[in-house]
C-alpha cells in the first residue's frame, strides 16, 4: 500500500482557516473514567467516576493540574459506552482548554486510570491476555497533551537532527510534508464540528532504521528525554491535527497488520468525537447548526448569543435587551425554523441561487447598495446582496423570513427603516441556503461600532463550514 502526498499545503496558505481566539462556553456533565476491579481483569466504566474526577469543571472538586504522569494501572479493558477526555493542551497551570467526548466499542484498553487530567490517554486494540504493555502495533488511539516542539529531519536516520517546528496545524503539516523517508497524504476531516487535517503516514520502501521511528517529539524546556511519537516498520499511522480556537489538538492512530473490523473500530472512535472547548477567557468559540439535511459549524465571537430560536446568533451593544446586529440562516423555500415572507414565495423566482440572489435584489421596499455578486461561502460558490431598508415591510421580523421571536437577552424583534441587510445565497447538496446578516441604524451607535458589527459579521460568514460528505478514516485509499 502506497500513499503519495497528493495535496501540498502551500507555506503562504492557510489551508484550515478558523477565527482563533479560545471559547467562552461552559462545559457540564463531564464524565471521569474508573477502573473497576472485576475478578482477574481490570475495566475502565463509563459509569463511574476516576478516583479525584469531577463531574463538573471550575468547581473546587476540580483535578489539580500537574506535569505528573497519569495514574497508570495495569492496562485494563474499557466498557462500551460513551466517554468524556479533558484536554489540557500545553497549559497543565490553567483550566482545560476542551472536553472530548468519544466512544468507545468493545475490546479496547487503556491504562490511564483518571482522563480528567493533563497526561496524555491513549485506547489500544488488544484481545490476549491481561499485559503490561500491549504490543505497539495493536490499533492505537492517542489524544497527546503535550505541544510537538521538534520533528525529525530524516526518519530514516536514528542519530538525525531534530529541528523546532511551530506551534499551529499548518507548521506541522508542512513539517510532515518535508520530512525525509514518510509518504504522506494529506485529506480533509472533521471531528466534532472543528475541520481538520487527516495526514497518513507510511515509510518510504528501502527506508533503513529500526522498527519504530521517531517522528516527533514533545520536549519541554530543560528535559533530556522526552515522549514523542513513532511510526512503524511496515504500520501506519493516521494524524489528526485540529485548530481549536487557535490551539493544535494532535490526536494520532497506528497500527500494523490490523483486520479490517479493527481498522474499522478506529475510524469510528475517531468519526464519534465531539470536541467542545471550555470557558478559559476566551474571544471566539466554534458553534453548529443544521439547515435542512445540512450541517454547519460557524465561529463566533464571545460577545455573541446564540443560536437563538435555532436560527440566529445576535449581538446588543446597547444595553442588556434587544440586539443591534445579528446573523441568520433558513433554507429555501423549506426554511425550517423560519418561513419565508410572501414576497419570497413568488412562484416566478427560478430554481438557482442566482435566480433568488436577483429576486432579493430586486425587493421593491428598500435600496440596493451592492450586488448580486459572485463570493464563496464555506468554499462553495455563492451570491451576495446588500440592501437597505426604507419602509416598515409588514413581515418579519427577519425582513425575508418570519418566525416568532422571543424576549430574551439580545433578541432579534422587528425590521426597522434605516436597518441594513447583507445577502448571501448558497446551494450545498441540493439545497439553497438563505444567510443574513442585519444591523439596525441607531443613533446611539457609534461609526466604530457599527463598523464592529459590520466587521464580526463578515467574520461569522466567513468562518462557515458545510459538515457533508464522508467522516474521517484512518486509512487512505491507494
Amino acid at each position: 500500500m502506497s500513499f503519495e502526498a497528493r495535496e501540498r499545503l502551500p507555506d503562504t496558505t492557510n489551508r484550515l482557516k478558523l477565527l482563533v481566539g479560545a471559547a467562552a462556553v461552559v462545559v457540564a456533565g463531564l464524565i471521569g473514567l474508573g477502573l473497576l476491579d472485576r475478578g482477574s481483569t481490570q475495566h475502565v466504566s463509563a459509569d463511574s467516576p476516576a478516583p479525584g474526577a469531577s463531574s463538573s469543571p471550575g468547581t473546587s472538586s476540580s483535578p489539580v493540574p500537574s506535569d505528573r504522569p497519569g495514574p497508570s494501572w495495569p492496562w485494563g479493558e474499557v466498557d462500551p459506552g460513551r466517554y468524556s477526555v479533558w484536554w489540557w493542551s500545553e497549559a497543565p497551570a490553567g483550566p482545560p482548554v476542551a472536553q472530548i467526548d468519544l466512544v468507545v466499542p468493545a475490546g479496547w484498553w487503556t491504562s490511564v486510570a483518571d482522563w480528567t487530567g493533563p497526561w496524555t490517554k491513549s485506547i489500544v486494540r488488544y484481545a490476549g491476555e491481561p499485559l503490561d504493555d500491549p504490543p505497539y502495533d495493536s490499533p492505537t488511539l492517542t489524544v497527546h497533551q503535550r505541544a510537538v516542539t521538534q520533528v525529525k529531519t530524516d526518519v530514516c536516520d536514528p542519530q538525525g537532527s531534530l529541528v523546532p517546528v511551530g506551534p499551529t496545524v499548518d507548521d506541522l503539516v508542512v513539517a510532515l510534508q518535508d520530512m525525509v523517508g514518510l509518504r504522506v497524504h494529506l485529506s480533509r476531516a472533521t471531528l466534532g464540528i472543528y475541520p481538520a487535517w487527516q495526514v497518513g503516514l507510511t515509510l518510504e520502501t528501502g527506508c533503513p532504521g529500526p522498527d519504530e521511528r521517531r517522528v516527533w517529539e514533545e520536549r519541554r524546556a530543560g528535559e533530556d528525554t522526552a515522549p514523542g511519537f513513532d511510526i512503524l516498520e511496515g504500520g501506519y499511522a493516521a494524524v489528526y491535527l485540529v485548530d481549536v480556537n487557535g490551539q493544535r489538538l494532535v490526536i494520532t492512530t497506528h497500527y500494523r497488520g490490523a483486520s479490517a473490523e479493527e481498522i474499522a473500530e478506529l475510524g469510528a472512535i475517531v468519526a464519534s468525537m465531539d470536541i467542545q472547548p471550555t470557558s478559559s477567557g476566551s474571544r471566539v468559540t466554534r458553534r453548529g447548526s443544521v439547515i435542512g439535511a445540512v450541517p454547519l459549524s460557524f465561529a463566533v465571537p464571545a460577545s455573541w448569543e446564540g443560536p437563538k430560536d435555532g436560527l440566529y446568533v445576535s449581538r446588543s451593544i446597547i444595553g442588556p435587551q434587544g440586539a443591534e446586529a445579528m446573523v441568520m440562516w433558513a433554507g429555501y423555500p423549506d426554511g425550517g425554523y423560519a418561513d419565508p415572507c410572501p414576497y419570497l414565495r413568488d412562484p416566478e423566482i427560478g430554481p438557482s441561487a442566482a435566480d433568488l440572489a436577483a429576486a432579493v435584489a430586486a425587493w421593491p421596499r428598500g435600496e440596493l447598495v451592492a450586488g448580486p455578486s459572485a463570493v464563496t461561502v464555506g468554499g462553495r460558490a455563492a451570491q451576495h446582496v446588500v440592501l437597505a431598508v426604507r419602509e416598515d415591510v409588514g413581515c418579519g421580523p427577519g425582513l425575508f423570513y418570519a418566525w416568532e421571536p422571543r424576549d430574551g437577552g439580545a433578541f432579534w424583534s422587528e425590521i426597522l427603516p434605516g436597518d441594513t441587510i447583507r445577502v448571501w445565497i448558497v446551494e450545498v447538496a441540493g439545497t439553497r441556503l438563505f444567510i443574513a446578516g442585519e444591523t439596525h441604524r441607531d443613533d446611539r451607535l457609534t461609526e466604530a461600532d457599527q463598523a464592529e458589527l459590520e466587521q464580526e459579521i463578515q467574520q461569522i460568514v466567513d468562518s462557515i463550514e458545510f459538515l457533508i460528505g464522508p467522516g474521517p478514516s484512518t486509512q487512505a485509499a491507494d
